[in-house]
C-alpha cells in the first residue's frame, strides 16, 4: 500500500511527464523481458531499464522512487509493486500518445492555415496588381482627357475669336455698302433732277440754233450715262451686300453649331474626367487597403513558418523515434501483464 501511494505521488507523476525521449531502448526492453517475475526482480528490472537511459533530473528522481519501492518490497504484495511500475510506464505512454495527438492536430492546423494563407496571398497579390494596373490606366485616361479638354477649349476660343472678327468685318462692310447705296441713290436723284431741269429749259426756248440743240442734247446724254452708272453702282452694291450678308449668316450659323458641339464635347470630357478622378481616388484607397492586407498575410506566413515549416528530416526523425518509444512501452506493459 505504501509503495502504491509513493508511485501515485505528485513527484513521480510530475517526473513522468518530463521523461526524455529514448529512455526506453530496445536493449533495455530485452533486459526487462529477461527479468524474473518476482516483485523485487520486477522493480530491479525497471531500475536497470531506467539507469540504462537516465539522462535528466526527472529520470533520476523516478529512479529514486523505484529504489524506495525496492526497499519496501518485502512489505508488499507482488501485484501492488508491479502495478506501481506499470503506472509509471502507462503515464509516460499516455504523455507520448497525447503528444502525438497534439502533433497531428498541429499538423492539421498548419496544413489548413498555410493553404488559407497561400490563397489569401495570391488573392491579395492579384488584387494589388489589378488595382495598380487600373490606377495606371485611370491616370493615363485623366491625362488624355485633360489634353482633350485643353485642345477643345482652345478650338472654342478660336471659333469665338473668328466669329467676333467676322462680325466686326461684316458690320464695317455693311456700313460701307449702306453708305455707297445711299450716296448712289442721292446722286441718281441729283442727276435726274439736273436732266429734268435741262429738258424744261429746252422746251421753253423756242428759237435755238442746231448747234445749240446738239450741244444741249449731248449734255443730257452725258447726264443720263452718269445716272446709269450710279444706278448700276447701287444695284451691284446691293447685290454684294446681300451675298456678303448671306455668307456671314452661314458662317455664323456654322460657327455657332461647331462651337456648341465643341462645348458639349468639352462638358462631356470634363464630366468623364471628374468620374475618372473619383474612381482613381477610390482605387488608391482600395490599393492601400489591399497592400495592408497583403502585408498582414505575409507577416502571418512568417509566423506560420516558425510554427509549421521546421526541418522535415528532423520532424520525421522525432516522429519515428516517438513511435518507437510508444511501441516499446506498449510491449513492456503487455509483458508485465503476463
Amino acid at each position: 500500500v505504501k509503495a502504491s501511494e509513493i508511485i501515485a505521488g505528485s513527484t513521480v507523476s510530475g517526473a513522468a511527464k518530463h521523461l526524455e525521449s529514448g529512455f526506453l531502448q530496445r536493449s533495455s526492453l530485452a533486459m526487462l523481458r529477461a527479468t524474473p517475475r518476482g516483485n523485487a526482480a520486477a522493480v530491479s528490472s525497471a531500475l536497470q531499464v531506467l539507469r540504462a537511459g537516465a539522462a535528466s533530473e526527472a529520470q533520476r528522481a523516478l529512479i529514486q522512487r523505484l529504489e524506495m519501492m525496492e526497499q519496501v518490497d518485502s512489505e508488499m504484495k507482488r501485484n501492488e509493486t508491479l502495478q506501481g511500475v506499470k503506472d509509471v510506464l502507462q503515464k509516460y505512454l499516455t504523455n507520448l500518445e497525447s503528444e502525438r495527438a497534439n502533433e497531428i492536430e498541429h499538423e492539421a492546423f498548419c496544413t489548413r492555415e498555410l493553404a488559407s494563407n497561400n490563397r489569401t496571398k495570391k488573392q491579395k497579390t492579384a488584387k494589388v496588381e489589378s488595382l495598380t494596373a487600373e490606377i495606371d490606366q485611370l491616370e493615363s485616361s485623366i491625362a488624355k482627357l485633360s489634353e482633350d479638354i485643353a485642345d477643345i477649349s482652345s478650338q472654342i476660343t478660336k471659333l469665338s475669336s473668328a466669329l467676333s472678327e467676322a462680325t466686326k468685318l461684316r458690320g464695317d462692310e455693311k456700313a460701307k455698302n449702306s453708305k455707297t447705296i445711299a450716296e448712289s441713290q442721292a446722286a441718281q436723284e441729283a442727276v435726274t433732277e439736273a436732266i429734268n431741269l435741262l429738258q424744261e429749259a429746252f422746251e421753253k426756248t423756242a428759237a435755238i440754233s442746231l448747234l445749240q440743240i446738239g450741244s444741249k442734247t449731248g449734255v443730257v446724254t452725258l447726264l443720263e450715262t452718269v445716272l446709269g452708272d450710279f444706278s448700276r453702282l447701287e444695284a451691284e452694291t446691293k447685290a454684294q451686300e446681300l451675298a456678303a450678308d448671306k455668307e456671314f449668316k452661314a458662317f455664323k450659323t456654322d460657327s455657332n453649331m461647331d462651337k456648341a458641339s465643341k462645348q458639349s464635347d468639352a462638358q462631356h470630357f470634363t464630366e468623364e474626367k471628374t468620374e475618372a478622378s473619383k474612381a482613381l481616388a477610390q482605387k488608391k484607397v482600395d490599393l492601400a487597403s489591399s497592400k495592408t492586407e497583403l502585408t498582414s498575410a505575409e507577416q502571418y506566413f512568417k509566423e506560420l513558418s516558425k510554427q509549421c515549416l521546421s526541418s522535415d528530416s528532423d520532424a520525421a526523425k522525432q516522429k519515428a523515434h516517438r513511435e518507437e518509444e510508444i511501441q516499446n512501452l506498449k510491449t513492456a506493459l503487455k509483458e508485465l501483464e503476463e
